[in-house]
């Protein structure tokens, strides 16, 4: 399945280094979670502070759809 992912901030460091746009579109196997899409992405767990799914916060367990437009933020930082 595929869905429409967009990561915000310093998450943007681990797009594919041609990646020239703002929303990729991942391939995952059905039934994947938001925990799947960040170790398909390569993005460590403890780098996500916030993921949103269809614009809804949700937890790494929420199942993903086809289609779906996923978020992901780190944690905010500065000051």
């Amino acid at each position: 399945m595929r869905v429409n992912v967009k990561l915000h901030a310093v998450l943007r460091d681990y797009r594919p280094p041609d990646f020239k746009g703002d929303v990729m579109l991942v391939d995952l196997d059905d039934g994947a979670t938001v925990l799947k899409a960040l170790e398909h992405i390569g993005i460590p767990r403890k780098r996500l502070h916030a993921a949103f799914l269809n614009d809804e916060q949700v937890g790494v367990d929420a199942v993903l759809r086809e289609g779906d437009f996923l978020r992901l933020f780190p944690p905010v930082a500065g000051g």
